[in-house]
């Protein structure tokens, strides 16, 4: 027991000391005299005895250091508070402490602890100990500071009274930038003006998603729960509100939203039929394409979709839902390809249709199937077209093919007759008309021979040979042969010939002769003044065992305007009537020549100005002998 010195006769200090005494039994603040050298309680007033559970001789003569947590169970803190208390009289220590209770409870304290001295000599007596219960205030600090919610309360009128610390991690900011701040401030603009009006409509609990600001500028989605406090009056007092961070949640939601948007846009792009059927048959989606080729407007699809396709076989009869291959791939999972069909509307009108079912599967299970398809009735009905344009091509070139090879027969008699007349005495107008007669016939016959030679191309009977031969043989040749021509219009015929040219190659040398001919034929004909040039090189390939024959026939003719070099290879094609009229032709010279080279695997073109003379080459690939 701390002795107190009461003095008679002095009726100021035994006040004094009755006021202390009632303080220390009535305080509610636990008071405990402890010793200095182990911590052995002294003296414990009647709260601390409450507070940790025990009475008051369960307390006298033990440690203070045998009621505390393990954790904070440190002998060396009793005797480094002495220490410190020691060295400075007036020094108060402060510090939090857990203790157990009697039944087992932890008991979280604030101690205040300071030193008792003699007051003669100024010794150490006794460390005062002033404990307070915290606990309430701890579990609540440990839960809003490591609380991930945004915990706040606010009047009314939306300005803040409390906020949790858990805004540090949250909205980096510390709680006192908030407080006294109205809660609006923080919204978002786009969300402020809504929150101001919902707050004068109070309900006891509401639940929203709104944007608040971080310290950093940005904004982050809460979704907050707000709970009224009302007084006894019914008015309310206070409002209490929990708000979690669901930003990433927000964001994924917003990202499905804009996958969802684009897959929306892409599968309404698309011009083919998309439908998702579940594993019952019932539509998951169609696109826009799909609602439109089966017949829908806007309205929900939403009927037995496969019996309403009535999905046919290629000879008409109907399949069962079972049998048909949109019913099996739904159970069997197998995809179908490039199937072959007939679908049929919302009206019952029916359509040509090339589709494929791909099964859907959420991890390992099927969950239904997608059907794409796309109408090809139009595209059946161009090739039936098609097929009958080409059987009444091939019947032309086959009718051309056989009447000009007829009628080359009677023409070689009637040259051939004309040309023994000829041969006899006649007189100067007889021999003008025969002379007429021959020159014409042998006119008519090329151009049977033009003819026969591109309805035999057209027929596809045009073989080519492969066999050795001598470019330089064929350019001789066909210089011999138009070289009295080229002297009768005072017109150079040359050629210049690559001296690596090989001296032989194998291809077909007969069309080879026949397309040089036919152009330096068109380039005399063409050519009033100047010369004509055949100019012929090799490309070797780089395998050595292909080059590629590159002949060019270059004139000083009259030239090709440049918006008519697309008509030059045409079939009966003519550049102008007023030169057909003088230079003659029947238009096929040159698509003779090009589906030549064309069947020999070539390529041909031109080059020309109109009034300074043209360069038609071809190249044609060859093997080396």
């Amino acid at each position: 027991m701390i002795p107190i010195s009461i003095h008679p006769g002095n009726d100021s200090l035994i006040d004094d000391a009755l006021i202390y005494t009632h303080i220390y039994k009535h305080s509610p603040i636990g008071i405990a005299v402890i010793e200095l050298q182990e911590g052995l309680f002294v003296k414990i007033n009647p709260h601390f005895c409450q507070l940790l559970g025990y009475s008051e001789q369960e307390l006298y003569g033990k440690s203070y250091l045998d009621f505390t947590y393990s954790s904070d169970h440190k002998k060396s803190d009793h005797h480094e508070v002495v220490r410190r208390l020691t060295a400075d009289p007036s020094n108060l220590i402060q510090l939090d402490k857990r203790y157990i209770r009697k039944n087992g409870d932890m008991l979280w304290a604030s101690l205040q602890v300071s030193m008792v001295r003699d007051p003669l000599t100024d010794q150490p007596l006794y460390l005062v100990s002033h404990l307070t219960d915290i606990s309430d205030e701890t579990i609540l600090k440990y839960v809003t500071e490591n609380n991930h919610d945004l915990v706040s309360l606010s009047t009314p009128d939306g300005m803040l009274r409390y906020v949790s610390p858990s805004c540090r991690k949250i909205l980096g900011m510390e709680p006192k930038e908030l407080t006294g701040k109205n809660r609006t401030d923080f919204y978002h603009p786009d969300d402020a003006l809504d929150m101001q009006q919902r707050m004068k409509l109070f309900s006891e609990s509401e639940v929203f998603t709104r944007r608040i600001r971080h310290k950093q500028g940005h904004y982050l989605w809460f979704e907050t729960s707000f709970q009224v406090i009302r007084d006894e009056q019914g008015e309310v007092e206070m409002v209490c509100s929990i708000g979690r961070n669901v930003t990433e949640r927000m964001q994924n939601m917003q990202q499905i939203e804009k996958l969802n948007n684009e897959r929306s846009l892409i599968l309404n792009a698309v011009t083919e039929g998309i439908i998702g059927l579940d594993a019952n048959g019932k539509v998951i989606f169609i696109n826009q394409a799909g609602v439109s080729k089966l017949g829908f407007q806007d309205e929900k699809v939403d009927i037995d979709l496969i019996s309403m396709l009535q999905e046919t076989r290629s000879d008409g009869s109907q399949y069962l839902r079972a049998e048909s291959p949109i019913g099996k791939a739904i159970s069997d999972g197998v995809p179908r390809r490039n199937v072959e069909a007939v679908f049929w509307r919302k009206d019952g009108s029916s359509f040509f249709v090339n589709y494929q079912v791909a099964p859907i599967f959420d991890r390992e299970q099927q969950k239904g199937i997608v059907v794409v398809f796309r109408d090809v009735t139009e595209e059946r009905e161009i090739i039936q077209a098609k097929e009958s344009a080409e059987r009444a091509d091939q019947a032309k070139s086959e009718f051309l093919a056989i009447m000009s090879h007829e009628l080359r027969t009677p023409m070689n008699g009637i040259i051939g007759m004309a040309e023994l007349i000829s041969d006899t005495v006649l007189d100067e107008e007889q021999r003008s008309c025969i002379d007429i007669i021959i020159h014409s016939s042998h006119a008519l016959l090329d151009i049977l021979n033009e003819i026969l030679d591109f309805s035999k191309i057209e027929a596809g009977k045009m073989v080519l040979v492969h066999e050795p031969f001598a470019i330089q043989a064929i350019i001789d040749e066909v210089t011999d042969l138009f070289y009295i021509r080229a002297i009768q219009k005072n017109l150079l015929l040359s050629f210049q010939i690559d001296p690596d040219l090989p001296k032989l190659l194998v291809g077909d040398e007969a069309r080879l002769r026949q397309v040089l001919i036919n152009l330096v034929g068109n380039a005399i004909k063409f050519t009033n003044e100047g010369s004509i040039l055949i100019k012929a090189q090799l490309n070797i390939c780089p395998n050595q065992q292909q080059s590629i024959l590159e002949i060019a026939v270059v004139d000083t003719g009259i030239g090709i305007p440049a918006h008519k070099l697309d008509l030059l290879f045409l079939s009966f094609s003519q550049l102008h009537p007023m030169i057909n009229r003088k230079y003659g032709g029947t238009g096929l010279g040159l698509a003779i020549c090009k589906k030549l080279v064309e069947l020999m695997e070539g390529t041909i073109q031109v080059e020309s100005e109109e009034g300074r003379g043209s360069t038609f080459s071809f190249a044609i690939p060859l093997r080396l002998v």
